[in-house]
């Protein structure tokens, strides 16, 4: 019964799904809109089962990431403009952070392509991006990729030549893994992000 949910859940989050996309050389640009929405969800993420691989080849259960306030992003690796844009968004809030605030905070991507982010292609893109020791980058199965999306509202969408659709979120947890504001479109309000992550790591 549980599985024949989340599968309607999935088939309605695909009906759902904007049609304002504009691709780039199979890739995707969904600029959506800039909005920023606070919810309070109290069920934590890290109640998601599973054993997640990092961009060191370690295995990691989400509930071990608690304790921090979370900055978290889906992307992949061979995006062409989205997802640089959201990873260039979140270092550029990495740096205005307060001191005091960036030690109670952490950096999380997951990749939507569980075939081709491997954890060494993540470990050669975290290098490339020159993110530092407080970002993780993750790499799941193909059933934990898509339950993370669902419960984080992240539409994707594979493309028949590769690469994705999907829409563009910035995703701020508390310290329980509850989704604290999510930060929606690519031209985002630095500023704002900060403060929200200032006001998370307070509450």
């Amino acid at each position: 019964m549980k599985s024949i949910k989340l599968s309607i859940f999935f088939l309605l989050s695909l009906l759902s799904l904007s049609c304002s996309h504009s691709l780039n050389n199979g890739q995707e640009d969904i600029k959506g809109p800039i909005h920023t929405v606070q919810t309070n969800t109290k069920n934590s993420l890290y109640q998601l089962g599973g054993t997640w691989i990092n961009q060191n080849g370690d295995p990691v259960k989400l509930e071990k990431l608690s304790g921090k306030v979370q900055v978290v992003a889906m992307i992949f690796t061979t995006c062409g403009y989205a997802c640089p844009k959201i990873v260039h968004n979140m270092k550029e809030i990495e740096r205005q952070l307060p001191a005091h605030v960036r030690k109670e905070s952490h950096f999380l991507l997951i990749s939507f392509d569980a075939k081709t982010d491997t954890p060494e292609r993540l470990k050669q893109y975290a290098d490339q991006k020159m993110l530092g020791d407080d970002w993780t980058l993750l790499h799941g199965t193909p059933d934990e990729v898509r339950l993370m999306s669902m419960l984080l509202d992240v539409q994707y969408v594979p493309l028949q030549g590769g690469g994705f659709n999907h829409s563009n979120v910035i995703t701020i947890l508390d310290e329980n893994g509850d989704i604290y504001k999510r930060i929606e479109g690519l031209d985002i309000n630095i500023d704002h992000a900060v403060a929200d992550i200032e006001t998370a790591t307070q509450s």
